[in-house]
């Protein structure tokens, strides 16, 4: 059974709704942007240790540049920064 929210792995074009629903919504709405911007500001530091955290646990081996492995994680936490 599939979670709810759960995605594959690599479907990046997945994760656009979620880029383009608050630049709808909040200018239709009359919303401000500033206590949004505060919000993940307050936010980006828990993102970005989840993404850290999870290249230090989880090891995969996507390609090798010029000798050095690039691991799957390494791959989806560039896109997070």
């Amino acid at each position: 059974m599939k979670k709810l929210g759960q995605m594959p792995q690599r479907n990046v074009s997945g994760l656009v709704p979620f880029f383009f629903y608050p630049e709808l919504i909040m200018p239709l709405f009359r919303i401000p942007y500033r206590p949004l911007v505060k919000r993940l500001i307050v936010a980006l530091p828990f993102a970005l240790m989840g993404g850290i955290s999870n290249l230090i646990w989880m090891r995969g081996t996507a390609f090798t540049l010029e000798g050095i492995p690039i691991s799957d994680e390494m791959v989806s936490f560039i896109p997070s920064c």
